[in-house]
């Protein structure tokens, strides 16, 4: 069945990755590296290309999108560059910490 071999391949790929260094590293250490790229490669718009900047290390696997999510504090800092639907985005997911909002 097409859904169960889906779900082998699934698993197998997470055993996989959870083998890479990456993988290891403890996630306090994780936020501390996604706190310092989130100061130096801000989102941005130019024109018609987005550059997301630090927003990439949410795509790089699960467990690291899972880390940045948790962390409130990596979205704080609300801006307006990629556009209200993000600024909403960014709002929600600080939850209850103060805001810094760019213009």
């Amino acid at each position: 069945d097409t859904e169960s071999m889906s779900a082998a391949r699934r698993a197998l790929r997470q055993q996989r990755n959870s083998l890479l260094p990456a993988a290891r590293i403890p996630p306090e250490i994780l936020r501390t590296i996604f706190a310092f790229c989130s100061e130096v490669d801000e989102p941005q718009m130019h024109s018609d290309v987005h550059s997301f900047g630090w927003l990439a290390v949410t795509y790089v696997c699960r467990r690291w999108r899972d880390v940045a999510l948790a962390h409130a504090g990596l979205w704080t800092h609300v801006s307006f560059a990629l556009g209200p639907v993000w600024a909403d985005v960014f709002a929600a997911r600080a939850q209850k910490m103060p805001l810094i909002v760019h213009f």
